[in-house]
């Protein structure tokens, strides 16, 4: 993680109705906390899965696997606030549901691709296969490098690496790229397997 007074990273705990029984997409539970400097990062998220323990739900706990860039993402919502008041001055009412949360205005502007601070790819790996990943390996090791993080999740693995042409890994069966993606930190709320 690369911390600086320009970025932040968020934490997420969602709770998603295929995962729910009787919660519909309306009901989701969604909720992201800013981490602005890494002497508060386990805290937030021990903090997390409290709060995701506490709502009872099963749920999903993640960490933005790039930085915010808090500079860009001012730029966003300048221009949001700007499209707010034109609204305003046209006599349309829609922005005032959204300017009354102007936090989370401020939470989505920052998690657009625009206001990425750093560039790591997310492998989402659906399979705890050992030929997968070595295919894997072999493929996009030239690349990148070494694995920066590897993450075991419910199906398989979140790996977070350095960018590569991903279409060295475009035919292996149980492998997704994300190029902004969240990293698995774990769940709550699930039964025991």
């Amino acid at each position: 993680m690369q911390f600086n007074e320009d970025s932040i990273y968020f934490i997420f705990g969602l709770a998603r109705p295929k995962n729910n029984i009787g919660l519909d997409k309306d009901q989701r539970v969604f909720i992201r906390v800013p981490v602005r400097e890494e002497k508060d990062l386990d805290r937030k998220i021990a903090e997390m899965f409290e709060t995701c323990e506490r709502i009872g739900l099963n749920m999903y706990v993640y960490i933005s696997v790039n930085s915010r860039n808090t500079l860009n993402a001012l730029d966003i919502m300048s221009d949001k606030l700007n499209a707010y008041n034109k609204e305003a001055r046209r006599g349309k009412k829609t922005f005032k549901k959204t300017a009354k949360a102007l936090d989370q205005v401020w939470y989505s502007c920052c998690m657009k691709p625009e206001a990425r601070g750093t560039k790591y790819f997310l492998l989402d790996i659906d399979t705890k296969d050992p030929a997968t990943r070595e295919v894997l390996l072999e493929r996009i090791f030239p690349y990148t490098g070494p694995i920066l993080v590897e993450q075991e999740t419910h199906n398989g693995y979140h790996w977070i690496v350095r960018p590569f042409d991903v279409r060295v890994i475009k035919n292996i069966k149980n492998v997704g790229i994300q190029k902004d993606g969240l990293l698995y930190l774990g769940c709550t709320g699930f039964a025991e397997e």
